[in-house]
């Protein structure tokens, strides 16, 4: 590190000193010591401690301006809902929705996005989140109460994106179904053995059908997450979205507004 002369008014070379005029190297504090020969007692005593403490001030001050200008990357990103072309993120405590291409306030760029999955750009890093993954980032504290806003799809229903027993689906809110109804399909994608339960018969859209009752261990919604979960399991690949019944929706406070549906946990 070079040497830094800092001059004090009053304390340079008298006006009528010649040009050339060199200080004494006596007389000059060296870099890196702080006390100079004010701490020895020694020739200079006054200017050397003055220059050395305005040398220390000028260092710690220039530290202070280049820590100002690094920024602190400590973005917390989590996903909460996912759709074709458009996600839901929690960036920082705060709710974004974003389209593919669009960045957000914080600097968070949506690459892709569908409903299984989300590319993301942070600092110039690319990162997938699914709802599996979640979060990644700095901390994150989890609200008191957990809140899921869903978007009015164009034909008029609620559909988002949430996971059954861990698995990533689209749920379809219903608010005319008794309870969660999955296809026999996803029922055995899920590894559920609907057939040890007894038959029952239910009304659906298309009339009259045979369906068992099951219990499903978890049915996440974003940061809503709830256990032992009645469901049904109907015959075949029907219903093609799972419905999101009232044994999940009653168990939180939910309203509309507009064209957004909001839940909330009690």
């Amino acid at each position: 590190m070079g040497r830094v002369l800092l001059h004090q008014a009053g304390a340079g070379p008298a006006a009528d000193s010649p040009a050339d005029a060199r200080p004494d190297p006596a007389r000059e504090p060296e870099c890196g010591s702080v006390a100079g020969h004010a701490a020895q007692g020694g020739p200079g005593k006054g200017n050397g401690g003055i220059r050395a403490m305005r040398y220390l001030f000028s260092t710690l001050a220039l530290g202070w301006l280049f820590g100002m200008a690094t920024p602190a990357l400590a973005t917390s990103v989590e996903l909460v809902a996912l759709f074709t072309g458009k996600v839901v993120l929690r960036i920082d405590g705060k709710r974004r929705v974003l389209a593919e291409g669009e960045r957000s306030p914080e600097g968070v760029e949506v690459l892709r996005a569908n409903s299984e999955r989300a590319i993301v750009r942070v600092d110039g890093i690319e990162r997938r989140l699914t709802l599996q993954s979640g979060r990644f980032g700095g901390p994150y504290r989890k609200q008191e109460r957990a809140v899921v806003r869903l978007y009015r799809e164009p034909n008029g229903h609620f559909i988002t994106a949430g996971s059954i027993n861990g698995l990533p689906v689209s749920l379809m809110v219903d608010t005319g179904a008794t309870v969660v109804a999955i296809s026999e399909q996803l029922a055995r994608r899920l590894g559920i053995d609907y057939q040890r339960a007894e038959q029952d018969h239910v009304r659906t859209a298309a009339g009259i059908s045979t369906a068992w009752p099951v219990t499903l261990n978890r049915v996440r919604l974003g940061d809503i997450e709830l256990e032992h979960v009645e469901g049904v399991v109907l015959p075949g690949n029907q219903p093609e979205i799972p419905l999101l019944g009232m044994s999940f929706l009653k168990r939180l406070n939910t309203r509309t507004e507009g064209q957004v549906m909001i839940l909330e946990t009690k």
